[in-house]
């Protein structure tokens, strides 16, 4: 059995990788690494983003989390929400992070491409770290601030389901 889901291998158009080439050249303007993505939807780029980590000070500068961001203020964020997410695809140039990993999930892309994989030993190493947070987090006492919280948005449902 094998160790990893195949993975096929697609082609991508040329303009895309031509996209994908000049975003990620942007990042070394200021030594960012150079790591780009897009969004597609049906076929066509509807966000894009490159590595801004050094350039803006954010640590969720990374170039997916970037092209995620682009379509969603482009789009807006109702219209974002409401595209039929089995035609959206997630191009990077490098195999994303737990990070960008974690927002592909939160947004419900279902499809993501990469150029070039981590080795094993990157994925190894990142899953460690991931497992170590679960072993080092600590919940603070429940005050119940967060669930007050939680109330006072229009669209809350307590864990039943029903709304409050």
């Amino acid at each position: 059995m094998a160790m990893f889901p195949s993975i096929s291998s697609i082609t991508l158009p040329v303009p895309v990788l031509e996209r994908l080439t000049a975003l990620a050249k942007r990042s070394l303007e200021t030594n960012d690494v150079p790591i780009a993505a897009v969004l597609l939807y049906n076929e066509k780029i509807i966000g894009e983003g490159f590595n801004t980590v050094l350039r803006n000070g954010d640590a969720g500068g990374h170039a997916e989390i970037n092209a995620l961001s682009d379509a969603m203020r482009t789009l807006g964020p109702e219209r974002f929400d409401a595209l039929d997410r089995s035609r959206l695809i997630l191009v990077s140039t490098f195999e994303p992070c737990l990070m960008c990993i974690g927002a592909c999930i939160n947004q419900r892309i279902r499809t993501v491409y990469y150029l070039q994989p981590k080795t094993v030993a990157d994925l190894l190493t990142e899953r460690k770290a991931e497992a170590m947070y679960f072993f080092r987090r600590k919940q603070v006492r429940n005050s119940g601030i967060q669930l007050d919280l939680f109330r006072l948005h229009p669209d809350f449902k307590d864990q039943t389901g029903y709304s409050q």
